[in-house]
């Protein structure tokens, strides 16, 4: 039995499309599944009755939002995972799919390089730092109680339904047919929603060893005018990129107080993982395919 938390969440939602015959954890009664329902994620929740006969959970749930204070962040990122494992742990539980953030490694990459499983960590806001050390404490307490553990740390999940920068994007071309970025020649790694639930249950089945950090990406890498015009494309709204200076737009940016927002539209994050292929998995849809899910 597959004990997914968050199921009701963006990626939860069409990951319990996938595995039918998966637990659910959500806060309210999900018509026609098998529910485990809490009132809230923290550390205080009694897992007993969720785990019975599990022995894999796709931990999911987390919270995200720029307002979280770090005691929040804290609270459910960080010890309300560590209550989780611990009682997997004494439940039996074999094998954990944990889904964490790129932040992990970084806000950019420099141009040219890349972000892999073995490059270092540098958590660059209070959210990924929270991730960090969720990662450190799921690592201990799995290698004490032999449980597999899959880290996931993922670039930009786009799809239907989804929250975040992908959502502010697409409301942003439905609404503006000039944007300014036709001097944007930055290369950043996405993923789809589509094949980042193909890979969690991937990391479900298989009967290969899963334990390590996986950075999985729809191995195509391209700058942000090139999805947006992706995106645009896949939507039928036709949109005009027009030349902005890049040093121009990061001064505009700055004095709006959205830095980190420049860095994350023009600069660098590119990943890479050799060790997906090497478990034998691979990206089932190319990304226009997926944008052509999405609408």
């Amino acid at each position: 039995m597959i004990l997914i938390t968050g199921a009701s969440g963006f990626i939860g939602s069409h990951l319990r499309d996938k595995l039918g015959d998966a637990r659910l954890v959500s806060r309210k009664k999900i018509i026609g599944r098998n529910t485990f329902i809490i009132n809230s994620l923290d550390s205080f929740v009694d897992w007993s009755l969720a785990l019975e006969g599990v022995d894999c959970i796709v931990h999911l749930a987390s919270v995200a939002h720029r307002s979280a204070s770090l005691d929040e962040l804290n609270e459910v990122n960080v010890l309300a995972t560590t209550n989780l494992a611990i009682q997997a742990a004494k439940s039996g539980v074999k094998k954990i799919v944990y889904l964490s953030s790129i932040g992990v490694n970084g806000s950019n990459t420099q141009y040219g390089q890349t972000f892999s499983n073995l490059s270092d960590t540098a958590p660059w806001n209070p959210y990924s730092m929270s991730k960090m050390v969720a990662e450190k404490q799921l690592s201990a307490i799995c290698l004490t109680n032999n449980i597999e553990l899959a880290i996931l740390r993922p670039p930009l999940v786009y799809g239907k339904a989804a929250p975040g920068n992908y959502s502010l994007l697409l409301k942003l071309i439905k609404k503006v047919r000039f944007l300014p970025f036709g001097l944007c020649d930055n290369k950043r790694s996405f993923i789809s929603v589509y094949n980042l639930v193909d890979l969690i249950v991937f990391l479900c089945q298989t009967k290969n060893d899963v334990a390590g950090v996986f950075l999985p990406s729809d191995n195509e890498d391209v700058s942000t005018k090139q999805f947006l015009r992706a995106v645009s494309t896949s939507f039928s709204r036709k949109i005009i990129m027009v030349p902005m200076p890049k040093s121009l737009m990061k001064t505009i940016f700055s004095m709006a107080g959205k830095k980190n927002l420049y860095f994350q539209l023009f600069g660098d994050l590119v990943i890479e993982d050799l060790e997906l292929v090497k478990l034998g998995w691979a990206p089932k849809y190319s990304m226009q395919q997926s944008l052509s899910k999405s609408k």
